[in-house]
C-alpha cells in the first residue's frame, strides 16, 4: 500500500503490487529459525499463497486497462 501511495503516475501499479509480495522470503526465514516445533511456518506460507493468489487477478485487472506501446 505505501508503494501504491509512494510510486510516480507511471508506476504506482507496480510499486503497489512490489510492495506487498516483498517480504515474504524473509517472514519464512524468521519463522523457520525462531519458531520451530510452532504451525508458524505453515501459517507463513499460507499467507504468501493466498496473497500470491490475489496480487495475479489485481494484476491482471490492472493490466486490462493499459495499451502496450513501445518506449520511444
Amino acid at each position: 500500500m505505501i508503494g501504491f501511495f509512494l510510486g510516480g503516475r507511471a508506476q504506482r501499479n507496480v510499486m503497489g503490487l512490489g510492495t506487498a509480495q516483498r517480504n515474504v522470503s524473509a517472514a519464512i526465514v524468521v519463522a523457520a529459525q525462531n519458531f520451530s516445533g510452532t504451525n508458524t511456518l505453515s501459517f507463513v506460507l499460507v499467507a504468501a499463497i493466498l496473497l500470491l493468489l490475489i496480487l495475479l487477478p489485481t494484476a491482471r485487472r490492472l493490466g486490462a486497462g493499459r495499451e502496450t506501446t513501445p518506449p520511444a
